[in-house]
């Protein structure tokens, strides 16, 4: 029976959660959790470089002043309900496909970003990837 249960199962390494039971947003939590992901480096999450990570993150409720403030920069006044989806794209015709798929179900794409980075903080295995974007450096 053990065994059978065993194989139903996958090994992963877990995560962390961390939340404020009050549900209020702090930057203590943000520290909190940053430091959770810093602790995790156990299971491979960084490269030999010593700073390229693997994609782990931190999941955040969405910053809805932060939201309206680019919106407003951009012109664009934010309905009550919306989304944010993050993208890595490698030509605009992806970006296209994106806004057309959105729109076959009802969705609009109402503001493009380009986020800004510093690349600085990257590890040399990750600043190789962006060489081959030939998008950042």
């Amino acid at each position: 029976m053990i065994n059978n249960l065993q194989s139903m199962f996958k090994d992963n390494c877990g995560f962390g959660l961390i939340a404020n039971i009050k549900n209020r947003a702090s930057h203590k939590n943000l520290q909190d959790a940053i430091t959770a992901l810093e602790r995790m480096m156990h299971r491979g999450a960084v490269a030999a470089d010593g700073k390229t990570g693997d994609g782990s993150g931190l999941l955040l409720s969405m910053p809805h002043d932060f939201m309206n403030k680019i919106a407003k920069k951009n012109s664009i006044e934010l309905p009550s309900q919306y989304s944010v989806a993050m993208l890595f794209f490698k030509d605009e015709s992806q970006i296209d496909k994106f806004s057309e798929i959105c729109e076959n179900n009802d969705l609009k794409m109402i503001l493009q970003r380009d986020v800004p980075i510093d690349i600085n903080a990257l590890g040399e295995e990750a600043k190789k990837v962006c060489l081959k974007l030939d998008k950042f450096l």
